[in-house]
């Protein structure tokens, strides 16, 4: 499933990078050196999510849904 929707990345308080989409954050869990990258849905812990995401350049796949709702946050 790829999607429109602004791809931003941010870093973690722990200095990690991070995606944020629609809503949802992510954190890098594997970068590939084609551009590829593995994302994992950042409420693992909070909610027991195990959607993964994965971006090649500018173009997002969600591969696992999400089991919890958006979350909003400030973007910096």
């Amino acid at each position: 499933m790829s999607t429109k929707e602004e791809l931003v990345y941010a870093q973690s308080p722990k200095g990690r990078e991070m995606l944020l989409h629609a809503g949802h954050k992510y954190v890098l869990l594997k970068d590939f050196k084609n551009r590829k990258k593995t994302w994992r849905c950042n409420g693992v812990i909070k909610y027991g999510c195990k959607a993964v995401a994965k971006t090649i350049g500018n173009s997002y796949f969600l591969e696992k849904q999400h089991n919890h709702r958006r979350e909003t946050f400030p973007v910096q």
